[in-house]
């Protein structure tokens, strides 16, 4: 995993990149902001953006940390306890440009119509409704690894997390596609075959059914494969919480338990400290969360997360906001 930490005057430099954008644009769903982000990246500093991009452009870990950045605790205000509430978004509106910045070096931010009322940036805050379930809202629960949006073609090829509070020192866990090679001495051929079936996850079917989207429900859901070949390399696509294996064959069963056991076996906790910023390649790892135990008081766990594509045009079929960027 790459690790990146600003100096103290690179920091104040991203500080103030961010601070102004948000004075000016107002908001990360400006369709302006959008339009712009590609050339605003130039204004981060150079080493960061040359180090990222090439390390993730290798395919070889999938994991970048970028440490550093000032957050001012009282400024910020407190955690929401709603997602996406108004007054809280506007006080963090410097971090949500952030994370659209550093999404943006490495392809284009997106968003879901179905997801925290198509926000561009998300917040991942504990939700006591949520507490239980296995979506970033919840607490109590392990939130098992996954691939991100797993049940979706569209999927992000990159997820940015950025660290506002974590008072509990709560773990983000990782395990990349390199580990499970490695340990397990190859990959089983029935990975590669359509061997599982990957539903929505409750938060994006709860959307979709607001929206009147189903296709990513119901019996009418296709097999897919753990693990693919692409223009850039082998890519895994796993959400054990929801997916189900797609045969009775026995071989096939263990090929998928034994993928997953791996990955089990591999798993890294990432402590992140406010002011870190975690980039994800949603192909090549998977990331969940430990349970913590919130207070629900304004200072608990707060993140902000983006969604990145490689190339957003090919995402066209399931695009229902141009301008905004939403798929669904």
């Amino acid at each position: 995993m790459l690790r990146i930490d600003l100096s103290r005057a690179e920091a104040i430099e991203v500080r103030e990149l961010a601070r102004g954008l948000a004075a000016e644009y107002g908001s990360t769903d400006s369709e302006a902001l959008l339009g712009d982000l590609s050339g605003l990246v130039e204004g981060l500093p150079q080493r960061v953006v040359e180090e990222v991009r090439d390390h993730m452009g290798k395919r070889t870990s999938g994991l970048a940390v970028i440490g550093g950045h000032l957050v001012d605790e009282e400024e910020l205000g407190p955690t929401p306890i709603e997602q996406k509430d108004p007054e809280t978004t506007a006080a963090s509106l410097e971090y949500e440009v952030l994370t659209t910045l550093y999404g943006s070096m490495l392809g284009t931010v997106f968003g879901w119509a179905t997801q925290q009322s198509g926000h561009i940036v998300n917040d991942i805050i504990p939700m006591a409704s949520m507490a239980d379930q296995q979506v970033g809202a919840s607490s109590k629960v392990e939130l098992a690894w996954h691939t991100e949006d797993a049940f979706h073609p569209g999927r992000a090829d990159f997820i940015g997390l950025l660290c506002l509070r974590n008072p509990t020192g709560a773990p983000t866990t990782v395990a990349t596609l390199a580990d499970v090679e490695s340990a397990d001495g190859g990959l089983s051929p029935t990975l590669f075959t359509d061997c599982v079936i990957i539903p929505a996850d409750d938060a994006q079917a709860e959307g979709a059914e607001e929206l009147g989207v189903d296709n990513w429900v119901g019996p009418s859901l296709q097999p897919v494969p753990l693990v693919r070949r692409s223009e850039t390399g082998l890519e895994m696509c796993v959400d054990p919480a929801y997916m189900s294996v797609a045969s009775d064959d026995p071989e096939v069963r263990e090929a998928v338990t034994g993928f997953c056991r791996t990955i089990d076996e591999q798993i890294k906790d990432v402590v992140l400290q406010p002011g870190e910023m975690i980039l994800i390649d949603n192909g090549r790892a998977v990331h969940g969360r430990r349970p913590f135990k919130p207070t629900y008081s304004g200072r608990d766990r707060w993140l902000k997360r983006v969604n990145v594509a490689k190339r957003f045009e090919t995402r066209a079929a399931y695009c229902t906001n141009q301008g905004r960027r939403l798929l669904a």
